[in-house]
């Protein structure tokens, strides 16, 4: 009971708390209903000029505004609600005022497509524009009109209908379109939009693709299986049809030519068909004559060329086939006979062939490339890292030599082709080869020669021309002049001639000076002469010689060797001018003078007589020697 009491109370408090506004409010105000997105100016009451007024729980999009004239100051409720419903709110200033308004959702207007036409099983859409001035939400729901009859369709929730056209006809359709705002429903009809669905006629029929079969025998039946239409309707619209089609057709009971009528939608085609006596059944086949090769290596293919059979029918009849024959195995896998079997229409027949095991080399080919393949013109081809291999019909090795490479110099700038080869095979790769780069000529200075006084002729020197001598004396104020600088240019000669021609050119060198130098030693082809009695010829150069014991002590007979005179004292030699860049900073006469190659002056001879010496005591034998090259005895 207590409880009942309690909760009695609170219903009691809260229902004055609800009605206190209204009791200290000075007046209460129901302004009416109103449309929301419709502008409103509404008078709300009169009150003093000046009077500041504070406005509490205001519907959306409208606010209180004074307005003064010669009567006095109103107040007014202005602006565009958008939101649906029933609203209170207070105006407080010299007095409060409690303001009542209702405001409705507006009506959708709601504006249809044009009547559209189309053909039957076309794609048709029917449109309905509906707006609203308020916030409300707009919903859609198209119906089917037959008479009186108005038939709502299902799932057709849209702005848009895609209404059904396979059945040919006129058709209305009305949509209902409701604005939803704040729970506040308004509902528009739009106008009827007329669909009509008219019905296509077949305007011609052509063969797409013709059957799979048009050779038949006597007897058979049509098989129109692979035979597609194509059909051309008045509204312009084609598709390829391959059933519902009617074929008209003779029975093939005779050979010839027959047609065939196909047929729809009214519209005909027409084609024709062979049909030929019935063909012999194939009873047996049996190898005429053997291929022409008949001797094969382990992994060559078959080759049929001088092949025939012949062909035996049920009918007691025969004919020979040579080309198109089935043949396996078509390659040689078995060393010594192998059969090979012949298949022609389910028969088979048989013959053999003989297949040794020798190696037949097919080719060569690159299996690894050398490590460098990128050059300069005139570099030799190095190819440490390319191995070859060696193919054939037992499969494939590395050959560790017995090949050759070409070219050996590479001189061709840009992409060169280097050619392997190994006896008849050849296989073939690329290597880059740049063009060398030009020398850039350096600039040197040019030595100024000046007069010096002669100096005192060195011994043994040949001055080259009369006169004093000229040395080069340094110039510190002497300008510098560039020397062109030789730049390399390739000749298109082979590196190997190069050193072939360096090496005569040293040959021949070497051999004059060996020349020069004999001559100089005086040697003329008669040192090695042998003497006039073998008792006066020293045996040295030839088989061992027992001296002879004389009885008393020999004394040698004096002999007259020819000795060539001694050479003038030279001439002076000329300085000659020395290089700039070879100039130096002292004084020139602090410099030796550099001698001048001379030539060696042809010697005169003399005779000479040489003296008797003492007795020459018996020497031991002397063995044979070869004299050493280059020898010359005094």
């Amino acid at each position: 009971m207590k409880k009942k009491w309690i909760f009695s109370g609170l219903l009691a408090l809260c229902l004055c708390l609800a009605l206190l506004p209204c009791a200290y409010a000075d007046e209460y105000i129901t302004l009416g209903s109103f449309t929301a997105g419709s502008d409103l100016e509404c008078p709300i009451a009169s009150v003093p000029e000046g009077a500041e007024l504070t406005a509490e729980n205001l519907p959306d999009g409208l606010q209180v505004e004074v307005r003064t004239n010669e009567v006095g100051s109103a107040l007014y409720l202005v602006g565009r609600p958008m939101t649906a419903g029933s609203f209170t709110f207070t105006i407080s200033g010299t007095e409060t005022l409690v303001c009542t308004i209702d405001i409705s959702a507006a009506t959708p207007s709601v504006g249809v497509s044009d009547p559209v036409s189309c053909w039957v099983g076309d794609s048709a859409a029917l449109s309905v524009f509906a707006s609203t001035p308020d916030a409300g939400t707009l919903s859609y729901q198209w119906y089917l009109e037959n008479g009186l009859d108005t038939q709502p369709l299902p799932g057709e929730t849209g702005s848009t209908l895609q209404p059904d056209t396979s059945v040919p006809g006129s058709w209305n359709y009305v949509c209902e379109v409701t604005n939803n705002n704040n729970g506040d429903l308004r509902v528009s009809l739009s106008d009827l939009i007329t669909l009509t669905v008219r019905e296509v006629q077949v305007s011609s029929v052509s063969i797409e693709t013709m059957p799979n079969k048009l050779d038949y025998a006597v007897g058979e039946s049509f098989d129109h299986t692979g035979m597609t239409l194509r059909v051309t309707y008045d509204n312009g619209t084609q598709e390829v049809i391959s059933s519902g089609y009617e074929i008209e057709v003779d029975p093939f009971d005779l050979a010839g030519t027959h047609t065939v009528k196909v047929s729809y939608g009214g519209r005909g085609w027409s084609f024709y068909v062979n049909v030929q006596k019935k063909e012999a059944v194939v009873s047996g086949i049996g190898v005429l004559t053997l291929p022409n090769k008949r001797e094969y290596l382990l992994g060559e293919n078959l080759q049929t060329a001088g092949l025939s059979i012949r062909v035996y029918t049920d009918d007691g009849e025969h004919y020979d086939v040579s080309t198109d024959l089935d043949c396996s195995p078509t390659v040689m896998s078995t060393e010594g006979e192998q059969i090979i079997t012949v298949r022609y229409q389910e028969k088979t027949c048989t013959f053999k062939v003989t297949v040794k095991n020798d190696k037949v080399v097919t080719g060569i080919s690159v299996l690894t490339l050398p490590a460098t393949r990128s050059y300069t013109v005139g570099d030799y081809l190095d190819t440490s890292g390319l191995s070859v291999q060696l193919n054939s019909n037992k499969g494939a090795e590395v050959l560790t030599g017995g090949y050759t490479v070409s070219p050996k110099v590479l001189a061709t700038p840009g992409t060169q082709e280097v050619t392997v080869r190994y006896e008849k095979y050849t296989a073939k790769f690329t290597v880059t080869v740049k063009a060398k780069e030009a020398i850039t000529p350096t600039p040197r200075p040019t030595p100024t020669p000046t007069p010096t006084p002669s100096q005192s002729p060195l011994p043994g020197a040949v001055s080259s021309s009369p006169g004093p001598d000229v040395s080069a004396s340094p110039d510190p104020n002497a300008s510098a002049r560039p020397v062109p600088t030789p730049t390399r240019r390739n000749t298109g000669v082979s590196a190997v001639v190069k050193i072939f021609f360096a090496v005569a050119v040293l040959a021949l060198a070497g051999l004059a000076g060996y020349i020069w130098y004999l001559r100089k030693q005086g040697f003329d082809g008669e040192e090695y002469a042998p003497a006039e009695s073998a008792a006066e010829a020293p045996a040295v150069y030839g088989e061992p010689v027992e001296p002879e014991q004389p009885a008393e002590p020999r004394v040698p007979p004096i002999h007259t060797v020819w000795r060539p005179e001694e050479a003038a004292p030279p001439a002076a030699p000329v300085t000659p001018v020395q290089p700039a860049q070879h100039a130096q900073t002292e004084p020139p006469a602090q410099h030796a003078q550099p001698e001048t190659p001379t030539h060696p002056a042809e010697p005169s001879w003399h005779a000479e007589s040489i003296e008797p010496l003492d007795p020459i005591e018996p020497l031991e034998p002397i063995q044979p020697q070869t004299p050493p090259e280059g020898h010359k005895p005094e």
